[in-house]
């Protein structure tokens, strides 16, 4: 019986932790004409981040072995981190010249100190996000309150 109450719970984590990044990518787009599609399509990749995100962080946990929220938190972080950080770097090696956010990112081939700045600010950004996101799935599927300690 608690076997099944831990799948439930973990099933229960996947489901709703994502909700997180759906809010957060959604929210700036809420007068958009196209609101509805934006949703549709913020659902569909925020999964497909969590589970990644959340498969990485697993390994990491399992060998860890712990189930602090810290840890979790931590290594979620860690991990939407550097994978923010080297997916948006190599896909700006591409450009020639690139502006975005009025910064110059890309100038004559090369990423601008302002461009590695402005990356690792985004990378900080996503990584405290899916942190809030790991520690809602913490939650959700591994806490145990000292209640359910006490009479275990």
């Amino acid at each position: 019986m608690k076997r099944q109450i831990a799948k439930f719970r973990i099933l229960l984590g996947i489901f709703f932790a994502p909700w997180l990044y759906i809010a957060i990518w959604t929210l700036p787009l809420l007068e958009h004409s196209a609101f509805h599609k934006w949703v549709v399509i913020n659902t569909f990749f925020s999964y497909a981040a969590f589970l990644s995100l959340a498969g990485l962080s697993h390994l990491v946990l399992a060998k860890i072995k712990t189930e602090k929220l810290w840890a979790y938190c931590l290594v979620m972080f860690s991990i939407a981190l550097t994978v923010d950080l080297v997916l948006s770097i190599l896909a700006l090696g591409g450009y020639e010249s690139n502006y975005y956010s009025q910064t110059q990112v890309v100038e004559n081939g090369s990423i601008t100190f302002a461009g590695y700045i402005l990356q690792l600010k985004e990378a900080l950004t996503h990584g405290f996000i899916s942190a809030g996101v790991m520690a809602i799935f913490w939650v959700l599927a591994i806490f145990k309150s000292s209640a359910s300690i006490k009479n275990a």
